[in-house]
């Protein structure tokens, strides 16, 4: 089930803070959508607005979602409808409605494929993969990821190149019989991500790398791996998935005082954000 949730997002939490944040940016977008024009621009907002919503209310990223599309028929532009309606698939797919993202994604991917719009093809191809491994389809999710790669090389797209990649690794790896094609496909598409400074994909490659070691009793690598995962996501929540890993390979390795003291960072920092959820609730 982790790896499932890592495919598509590393962990939400809600914290005080960041809930008021995330109100103040939503009211100053609908804000700003109240007065635009009906134009491509209002599309791609309405998109951005749904895209706030998902894992928190998905019924009002459906909502945004399905008017953003509206008006892209409207107008007629293909790009933007084709757009609109990956965010009514992400709208499904957050709510485990695969079967609904699927076709989303699909007539989406159409339209890309109609203007010949290669950027998007890439994009949606990966959508399209992550939807259907988490379906058990795996043969069909490395079918796009591996269409969605072969894009991504010709257009010398980082971001998509090592999310294709590391969408067939976290298919493999699914397995334990195919860990180790996992484990090339992760090793390609790490180096990828970290030449574009992108962190969340960084920290879920690198923590995935170090538990296949692990797995391998390859200890060392292991905390390479584990090390660099954990330094992306320090004092956050998902620090507590590297923090608790690591516990794991010190005690395998016999250093229990290690392994405690890893253990209980893990358990200090959910202490800590679940005290400051608890707050936020009051408020």
């Amino acid at each position: 089930m982790r790896r499932k949730i890592l495919h598509i997002l590393s962990c939400l939490f809600f914290i005080s803070s960041f809930a008021l944040a995330q109100s103040y940016e939503i009211d100053k977008l609908k804000e700003a959508i109240a007065k635009q024009p009906a134009d491509s621009t209002k599309v791609n907002s309405l998109i951005i607005l749904s895209s706030k919503y998902l894992g928190e209310n998905p019924s009002e990223a459906v909502r945004y979602a399905k008017e953003s599309l509206d008006l892209a028929k409207k107008l007629n532009i293909p790009k933007w409808e084709a757009y609109a309606y990956k965010a009514v698939g992400l709208s499904h797919f957050y709510q485990a409605n695969y079967s609904e993202a699927a076709i989303q994604f699909q007539s989406a991917l159409a339209l890309f494929d109609s203007i010949k719009y290669e950027v998007g093809q890439a994009n949606i191809l990966n959508s399209l993969g992550s939807t259907y491994f988490n379906v058990g389809d795996n043969t069909r999710a490395i079918d796009f990821h591996l269409r969605s790669l072969t894009i991504s090389e010709k257009l010398k797209d980082s971001l998509y190149m090592g999310t294709a990649l590391n969408g067939i690794g976290t298919v493999y790896n699914n397995n334990p019989a195919t860990v180790d094609k996992a484990l090339e496909y992760y090793l390609k598409a790490l180096p990828i991500f970290q030449g574009i400074n992108y962190e969340a994909g960084t920290g879920i490659i690198a923590m995935n790398v170090g538990e296949i070691y692990k797995e391998k009793k390859r200890y060392d690598s292991a905390i390479i791996y584990l090390d660099e995962s954990l330094e992306v996501y320090r004092n956050t929540i998902d620090a507590t998935f590297p923090l608790n890993m690591l516990g794991a390979v010190y005690a395998e390795l016999g250093n229990y005082k290690e392994a405690l003291m890893y253990q209980h960072k893990a358990l200090e920092i959910a202490r800590e954000l679940n005290s400051k959820f608890d707050i936020s609730q009051s408020l």
